[in-house]
């Protein structure tokens, strides 16, 4: 059911999504300790390396425990990421499903041009380009370009 046009309902739907992945990110992501883990795991990486360039056996042992230390950082890392991960699951796997449910089979006529996706058909030629695209190509590009468009405000503003 269209209420307004296809393509306008399709872009709010995913401006609507993006910037609830992006407040979730905030919210439940820690960036400060993602960056101050990542800063640890290049200097240990540089450590060892600078370790693996010396023949001796104390120096292998100690690059041993720094990628012991390393792989312990990066579980840290990961598990921080999980969690926004999941909550960002919950919204979004209904939310497309829904749209799925609603737009599965129309078309929506693009003013220009764009990459649509198709399901099916030889592996090498699963896209064409097109005005006129389904419903997840359209949810697909407007999410990435207001993932962009967010970044950069976000980076012009300093937020995160």
């Amino acid at each position: 059911m269209v209420l307004v046009h296809i393509g306008i309902e399709i872009a709010i739907i995913s401006i609507v999504l993006v910037v609830v992945a992006r407040y979730l990110q905030i919210k439940y992501g820690n960036k400060k300790v993602v960056n101050a883990i990542q800063k640890e795991v290049k200097e240990k990486q540089n450590k060892i390396k600078e370790l693996s360039k010396q023949d001796d056996p104390n120096a292998k042992k100690e690059a041993d425990a720094l990628q012991m230390e390393m792989m312990q950082d990066l579980s840290k890392m990961m598990s921080s990421n999980m969690r926004v991960m999941i909550v960002s699951m919950i919204i979004f796997i209904p939310g497309l499903a829904l749209i799925g449910f609603l737009y599965n089979g129309m078309i929506v006529n693009s003013p220009i041009p764009l990459i649509v996706f198709h399901r099916g058909g030889d592996f090498f030629f699963w896209f064409e380009i097109t005005a006129k695209s389904n419903w997840f190509s359209w949810y697909l590009w407007w999410s990435i370009g207001t993932s962009i468009v967010m970044s950069v405000v976000f980076k012009k503003l300093k937020v995160e």
